[in-house]
This record gives C-alpha cells, sequence and structure tokens, in this order.
C-alpha cells in the first residue's frame, strides 16, 4: 500500500505460483526479468510486456475507483454497443496506463493459485 502514496502510481502487483495439487509442487507462473526488485517504475517498463505477455493471474491492487470505472456496465461514451464486462482485468489495466504514470512491483511471490 505504500506505493500508492504516490498519486502517480495506478496499480501494484506481484508474481504468482501455481500450485499442482496432484504432485504437491508449484512454479512460478511468470518471469519478471524486467524488474529488477521491489520498487516503483515508469509505467513505459509495464507497456511492452502487456501487449507480450498475459499478466494474471498474479497479486495485482489498483484503486476502487478505477476498477468501478473499468467495469461499468452499460453503453459506453462513443460505443456502438453496450460493454458487458469481457476481460475486465485486462481493461483495468489498460485504464490506469492511460491514466498514471507509474506502477508499483513487489519481487516477492505472495499468491499461489490451485
Amino acid at each position: 500500500m505504500k506505493y500508492f502514496r504516490d498519486p502517480q502510481v495506478g496499480f501494484v502487483f506481484t508474481p504468482a505460483k501455481i500450485y499442482d495439487d496432484k504432485n504437491k509442487t508449484s512454479r512460478k507462473v511468470y518471469s519478471y526479468d524486467y524488474l529488477s526488485k521491489d520498487g516503483i517504475y515508469n509505467i513505459k517498463r509495464y507497456e511492452t510486456n502487456l501487449l507480450y505477455k498475459l499478466i494474471s493471474p498474479t497479486s495485482f491492487i489498483m484503486r476502487k475507483e478505477d476498477m468501478l470505472d473499468a467495469l461499468y456496465c452499460g453503453k459506453l461514451p462513443f460505443a456502438k454497443n453496450s460493454y458487458k464486462g469481457v476481460g475486465p482485468d485486462r481493461f483495468m489495466i489498460l485504464l490506469c496506463l492511460l491514466r498514471y504514470s507509474k506502477f508499483g512491483f513487489i519481487k516477492k511471490v505472495v499468491y499461489t493459485s490451485i
């Protein structure tokens, strides 16, 4: 949460692991080699990787107002069709990329998915 003290930070995330219940093992999902340590980074470092890789699953937090704005169901301004919430996680990230100049990253894995 400390990274959100900077009003230009749009989101904070960490790597995640997937746990294989059958084999009783876990593996890291994604390598974030482009982020060397915990800290606040310029949004440009995230944009390129977002275009080439799926970020989920991960531990990801953002401001409530940004999330609510992205999950709006109805006719979006200038839209011909209604938005039905398809891919809301990706849409939330894209809105943050447009609105903020920085993001936070914590290298430690804090989430494991089954």
